[in-house]
């Protein structure tokens, strides 16, 4: 394949995101946002609102801001492969390698061939756009795809005149609102961007092609409106509010999710556990070589940023003033939202525009090709040694609470205890065990639990407590004359002991 026709670049920064994300599919146990799309795929557990058809019953909701598109997709995968890990997140990561691609035919469109091989070698190398893409708790992978894909569809109703393009473009919109309605901060920014920056926008703002828009729109959200007509504006009510508070944390988020390390303790743990890993291949050992240690490593996109800001201002490239508007307008509609925006799944949701700012800055100042070469080589660099950071630590330490891979082996137990009834008295367990069980365990919160000597307790431990309710229903328990039994701990990689099944007996 000639990389001079273009076609080679996408294919193989797709590639690479893949490559760089299966190091971190098999090794993290499955969280508990992560396992939600199991509430409307297996039974025990409902999604927040269906459609029934006959005996049919079609989940389209799993809260009042998030949809159930995602389940339906990964209904058929897990038909054909058992809900695991790489089942659940290699979907995710293919959809980020289109996104890459897609992203690729933005950039090469928009901004020309050089900031195209800029801008996409940014976004595959990103630490945060690959652990989000792979990891996808937020969720953001749908929500990615649906703003490259409806840009790219608008793009060619821009150059060809094509009302279905039109239609398509704003139908993919409709299907990232749908996914989350946090994607509004998206349209929002899109919107701004486009208006301002792009007089040609301004001339197809007519009566019918706005009545083609939302139409499409309509569409491809009409799960979301259906749910708020049948729960009248459910999702603004419980989840719409203006409120500023926070808005320094979210400045200090913003910064740490751009330089990558806003998942330090997180996602993996932040110390080895009683058995340190250990690398086992030469591929590890290099890694384990490249690592600093237990500290997190920041790459430079911070600094890449400022830089492409005044850069952009001082060329007065549109692409760029089309970049920095979307980030300046999304980001203030987070800032500005009460309860939201204040996680690195929300931040991420500005990818990847401030990869876009970035190329097209290094094309606007950088004389030569070489120049331009070797800032986008730093970089990516910089972007590598902080995702390699995760990944030495993930085999040195392991995966946090939350990411356990204890997780795996405590559904198997409880599954094969066959209890009359499982009550789960910490957060973070419910969910991902339903899902890997496929509802074949009776699961129910710990807040709602009996004491019998027929049913059987899970929870973490007292060093793995997220949110502690074992003394609540211990307390029940001793009140009601029983006392615990503990019957198995679990333990993870690294030997933490990290969750405890037990019963209770008089």
């Amino acid at each position: 394949m000639n990389p001079r026709s273009g076609k080679a670049y996408p294919l193989l920064f797709a590639a690479l995101l893949c490559a760089l994300g299966w190091i971190f599919i098999p090794r993290l146990g499955i969280e508990a946002d992560e396992a939600l799309v199991g509430g409307a795929i297996y039974p025990g557990a409902h999604p927040a609102f269906s459609l029934h058809v006959g005996r049919w019953e079609i989940p389209l909701m799993l809260s009042s801001y998030l949809g159930a598109g995602k389940a339906w997709i990964l209904n058929g995968v897990f038909w054909l492969f058992p809900p695991s890990p790489v089942s659940l997140r290699v979907p995710t990561l293919l959809l980020g390698a289109f996104t890459v691609w897609m992203f690729w035919r933005f950039l090469d469109a928009t901004t020309g061939r050089r900031a195209a091989i800029i801008g996409t070698a940014l976004l595959a190398t990103d630490t945060t756009f690959v652990l989000t893409e792979v990891i996808d708790w937020g969720p953001v992978a749908i929500q990615q795809a649906c703003k490259l894909g409806g840009l790219l569809l608008l793009l060619r109703f821009h150059k060809s005149g094509s009302r279905g393009a039109l239609f398509g473009g704003f139908l993919v919109f409709g299907l990232g609102l749908w996914d989350k309605a946090l994607f509004a901060w998206a349209l929002a920014g899109l919107a701004a961007a486009a208006v301002v920056v792009h007089a040609a926008v301004r001339r197809h703002l007519t009566w019918r092609n706005v009545s083609i828009a939302t139409a499409g729109l309509a569409l491809g959200a009409l799960p979301l409106i259906v749910y708020n007509v049948a729960r009248p504006l459910e999702t603004l009510t419980q989840n719409a509010a203006i409120g500023g508070d926070d808005v320094l944390i979210k400045i200090h988020l913003l910064q740490e999710t751009l330089n990558g390390r806003a998942f330090h303790g997180f996602l993996v743990a932040a110390a080895p556990g009683p058995k340190r890993g250990s690398a086992r291949s030469v591929v590890q050992r290099v890694s384990e070589r490249l690592s600093s240690g237990d500290e997190p490593v920041a790459n430079w996109n911070v600094l890449a940023l400022v830089f492409g800001t005044l850069a952009v201002i001082a060329t007065r490239r549109r692409a760029g003033w089309f970049a920095l508007l979307f980030l300046v307008v999304t980001w203030g509609a987070m800032a500005a939202t009460a309860r939201a925006g204040g996680g690195a799944h929300h931040v991420v949701l500005l990818w990847p525009f401030p990869m876009m700012l970035t190329a097209v800055a290094i094309d606007a100042i950088a004389p030569r090709r070489w120049i331009a070469a070797a800032m986008c080589a730093m970089l990516c660099a910089g972007n590598l040694l902080a995702l390699n950071q995760y990944a030495a630590m993930l085999i040195r330490n392991g995966g946090s609470t939350r990411w356990t891979d204890a997780m795996t082996p405590l559904a198997r137990r409880l599954e094969a205890l066959h209890a009359k009834q499982v009550f789960v008295t910490d957060w973070g367990i419910l969910e991902s065990v339903h899902l890997l069980t496929e509802g074949r365990v009776a699961l129910r919160e710990g807040a709602e639990a009996e004491i019998s000597p027929e049913y059987v307790y899970a929870g973490h431990t007292a060093e793995a407590r997220i949110v502690p309710r074992e003394p609540d229903v211990a307390a029940r328990a001793k009140a009601a004359g029983f006392s615990p039994v503990f019957h198995e701990i679990i333990h993870d990689r690294q030997g933490r002991a990290t969750f405890v099944i037990y019963r209770f007996a008089r």
